[in-house]
């Protein structure tokens, strides 16, 4: 149980490169469009715009996705200025798509990672292609791919580090290594977002897992907290060498919350320890503030019992007055269906457990992790109990996406076959869901691109 990912076959490399293929499809072309900000592309464009100019200003978020973008951003010269958040700001001269064309092939390793790790999982391959492929399809995850959001990085990083957790016989005699390895790409998860605790919390079970005790989750721990000090070390000395203070008007809907002046931008490294702590209470508060400020956005808002059936939560980033629109939802096929399996597995595994007290099967136990981690990163936002921005359950549904073949196998064909159904019915019928769920893909295509008169004028003018 939870092992390592096997030697690859030939045949692996074949789907793994046709995954990317499909990836790289659904996600580099037409990266120009539109040539306005996508919903929170005009914030990360001023946070860029501001990192670049050295100009101090509070994000309740870390800082690397900033970082990043402002490292692109540095190296192409431009006369743009950060502005206030209206709707489709318009870029101008600003660099958006080398950091668009960043973010899109950062995404390529997500479908990528998922496939390792139903291979590590034992699945063949074609069955492993599964959830990678669902991935690829997945009309939120294209959206944020193609824009200028930290959260494709988070989930690369994040889902990364599970993966590598996961590739013991990669480090078979370098073990220390292979702990300091999952640290690094969860730590720089959570110095994208917050998020990432839950993905790095299941990097650090699966390499306890594999290597069979709790030193790993100390080494693998101790080097995400250093990577994540490292980054807002970084952040405070590279991009700010002087230091500053953030003016009261930069620290947006957050200026009233009690404590926020406590971030600083400190000039001296000695400074360091008490700008970080400073900082960090002022995130802490900012965010348990979140669902005041966040009042005037209510509409785009969804409470998270919500999200896995894709029932609501909807909310529109990019509109012209042509009639073009993007909008960021999840494809519902694959969302509810996958949950739907995902909750029948985990009653089924209840059920084995606690009534029969069976013994668990390999593949059983696979399915137990899958539902362990979609649970460490959906229930802190379902116990929240607070409307939120639907995309916070994007790391969720990747691990959806992993349980639902062996949901499939374990749970559900089985009892579709004690009830009569053939094997052939059985294998039609999921060809059939698996087709519904590409049917979703195209049925939302033309508002997760924007397609229409303006992106046809932009492409043959």
């Amino acid at each position: 149980m939870l092992k390592s990912i096997t030697t690859l076959a030939a045949r692996d490399w074949w789907i793994a490169g046709l995954i990317l293929l499909a990836a790289i499809a659904t996600r580099v072309p037409g990266l120009d469009h539109p040539s306005e900000a996508v919903h929170d592309e005009v914030t990360y464009m001023n946070y860029t715009i501001r990192t670049v100019s050295a100009e101090p200003y509070f994000d309740i978020h870390p800082p690397l996705g900033r970082m990043l973008f402002a490292g692109i951003a540095s190296r192409f010269p431009f006369q743009k200025v950060a502005e206030s958040n209206i709707p489709n700001a318009p870029f101008d001269d600003f660099p958006y798509v080398p950091i668009r064309l960043f973010v899109a092939l950062v995404s390529l390793a997500i479908p990528i990672a998922l496939y390792a790790i139903a291979r590590s999982a034992h699945l063949p391959p074609i069955a492993a292609a599964i959830p990678a492929g669902l991935a690829v399809f997945d009309s939120s995850l294209i959206l944020y791919a193609r824009t200028m959001h930290p959260d494709t990085l988070l989930l690369a990083f994040g889902i990364g580090a599970v993966a590598v957790a996961l590739s013991r016989d990669l480090f078979r005699e370098r073990p220390e290594l292979h702990a300091i390895s999952v640290g690094i790409l969860g730590g720089l998860a959570v110095a994208t977002k917050w998020t990432g605790l839950g993905l790095l919390g299941v990097a650090l079970f699966v390499l306890a897992r594999s290597r069979r005790s709790i030193l790993p989750i100390i080494l693998g721990g101790s080097t995400a907290l250093a990577i994540y000090l490292a980054v807002f070390a970084a952040y405070f000395f590279a991009w700010y060498p002087t230091g500053g203070t953030i003016a009261p008007e930069q620290f947006g809907p957050f200026a009233d919350v009690p404590g926020i002046s406590e971030a600083a931008f400190p000039s001296r490294i000695e400074a360091y320890p008490d700008a970080f702590l400073g900082t960090h209470r002022a995130i802490w508060n900012a965010d348990r503030a979140a669902d005041v400020v966040r009042t005037e956005n209510a509409a785009d808002l969804s409470r998270p019992v919500f999200w896995p059936l894709a029932f609501g939560g909807e909310f529109l980033v990019w509109s012209h007055p042509t009639g073009n629109l993007i909008i960021y939802r999840g494809n519902p096929f694959p969302w509810t269906i996958t949950y739907l399996a995902l909750l029948a597995a985990a009653i089924a595994l209840l059920a084995r457990a606690f009534v029969r007290r069976a013994i668990f099967s390999d593949r059983e136990r696979w399915l137990g992790f899958f539902v362990f981690a979609f649970a460490a990163n959906y229930l802190p936002f379902f116990l929240i109990e607070r409307p939120m921005y639907l995309y916070h359950y994007m790391v969720a549904a990747l691990f959806a996406y992993l349980a639902a073949p062996f949901a499939w196998s374990e749970v559900i064909a089985p009892w579709l076959l004690s009830i009569g159904l053939s094997k052939k019915a059985i294998a039609a019928l999921a060809g059939g869901l698996l087709l519904l769920c590409g049917v979703g893909f195209l049925i939302l295509a033309p508002t997760t691109y924007g397609f229409g008169e303006v992106f046809l004028h932009q492409r043959f003018q």
